[in-house]
């Protein structure tokens, strides 16, 4: 008995032994993830940046042999701080965000410092199928391609139909007929000074108009002056760059434009959107892709999307590719094909649905039918509609302006209002 029982120890030591052996070799056998860093500034509470954080956390789901440690920002601007910072030492995240801002983006290829996208697209046709023409139109230069977003910029303003109509701004002078849309900018300057005077008739906590961030704030400076002729050096309506008059021009446009509002170049986004959406704003510059914010205010049914007016009447709206996604140039081989795959990842049909239906941003995907994935009760879709309506669809600032041309043009503005 004592032999049996033995030897079924024996027995079950051995079997141990040998599971513990190919547990072993599995853990030798399999390879460690390719690990990068996304540097972001989607780190704020709003549903837009928590969905987007989940989408990127994602990826490594899909694709286990790689891992992403996100480093993240409450802001695009704090995380492009940071990479500015960084870029001065010599370094670069294996991936970054740029949200738009080519500042950044063109150091980084000054320095050398940036991964060249186009022989990736040029060897993956499903990749390539997935990036809009429009990005290679916009950011491809002497053949190389060194940024790739995963949205198209839509830029317009916001504003809320029942203020204009009570200010007496319709299309009849009855409160029941459509708000008043200006068509050039002389009209919306009355349309300011009709909402100002309302304002005061009524002994009303309110302002007239705010904006939402910096971006926006130089795509209307770059609106007014889009289209004018004598203050521009250009190609055409798709290719402009601003003349030395036309930062002038821009200065002297926002300048007339403080009066109503009450801070012209110190932004608050949280402040923008809550004033404007508890009707504490009449207009608020901004992109379509506000409405996730927008969804729940009370004036929800009240609030509509124009493009901007234009010196000849003919309205204009920012639908664009920016710049998105960079890839550091001064790392590893596999990190490199990791971060390649996270860019694809990003602009693959199932993301970018993802990010249409989740976060109320236009997807830059060229595949997608919009009209399958947008409900045409919302205000994304009226948003987007009233945009692509616009006679002339402009580049963003940041596409064609130079970095020095729009320090420049906040120079300038800056320095008029504190010479006031």
């Amino acid at each position: 008995m004592k032999r049996y029982i033995a030897l079924i120890v024996a027995i079950g030591l051995l079997i141990i032994a040998i599971v513990s052996i190919q547990q072993t070799k599995t853990k030798e056998t399999k390879p460690k993830p390719t690990t990068i860093t996304l540097m972001h500034g989607w780190g704020g509470a709003n549903q837009d940046d928590i969905k987007m954080r989940e989408i990127y956390n994602d990826f490594e789901k899909k694709y286990p042999q790689y891992k992403v440690i996100l480093e993240t920002y409450p802001s695009a601007n704090l995380a492009l701080e940071r990479a500015q910072q960084m870029l001065a030492a010599g370094r670069m995240p294996d991936i970054i965000n740029t949200s738009g801002s080519t500042s950044y983006l063109r150091n980084a290829i000054q320095l050398n410092m940036a991964l060249d996208l186009m022989p990736y697209l040029q060897r993956d046709e499903d990749f390539l199928h997935d990036v809009n023409p429009q990005v290679l139109e916009n950011w491809k230069t002497n053949g190389a391609l060194f940024t790739i977003p995963d949205e198209i910029e839509v830029i317009g303003y916001w504003y809320n139909s029942q203020i204009f109509s009570k200010a007496g701004l319709t299309e009849d002078g009855s409160p029941f007929s459509n708000a008043l849309v200006p068509p050039t900018w002389n009209e919306f300057f009355k349309i300011c000074d009709r909402l100002e005077s309302y304002i005061k008739e009524n002994n009303l906590y309110s302002t007239c108009l705010s904006v939402y961030d910096e971006h926006a704030f130089e795509s209307l400076a770059g609106a007014y002056i889009c289209d004018n002729k004598d203050y521009l050096l250009y190609k055409n309506f798709n290719s402009y760059k601003p003349s030395d008059e036309a930062i002038t021009h821009a200065v002297s446009f926002l300048k007339k434009l403080e009066k109503y509002t009450q801070e012209l170049m110190n932004f608050n986004a949280t402040d923008a959107i809550y004033n404007f959406s508890n009707g504490s704003t009449a207009m608020l510059i901004g992109s379509a892709s506000l409405s996730s914010q927008l969804n729940d205010s009370s004036f929800k049914n009240d609030i509509l999307f124009a493009p901007f007016p234009s010196n000849t009447g003919k309205p204009l709206s920012y639908v664009s590719a920016g710049s998105g996604y960079m890839i550091g140039n001064n790392t590893s081989e596999d990190k490199k094909k990791a971060a390649v795959q996270f860019i694809k990842y990003m602009v693959s049909d199932e993301v970018q649905k993802r990010i249409l239906t989740q976060t109320q941003h236009m997807p830059q995907n060229p595949n997608l039918d919009l009209a399958q994935f947008i409900s045409s009760n919302t205000l994304f879709h009226m948003a987007w509609k009233n945009a692509d309506s616009a006679s002339v669809h402009l580049p963003t600032v940041q596409t064609n302006w130079t970095t020095k041309e729009l320090l420049e043009l906040k120079s300038q503005i800056n320095n008029c209002i504190t010479n006031d």
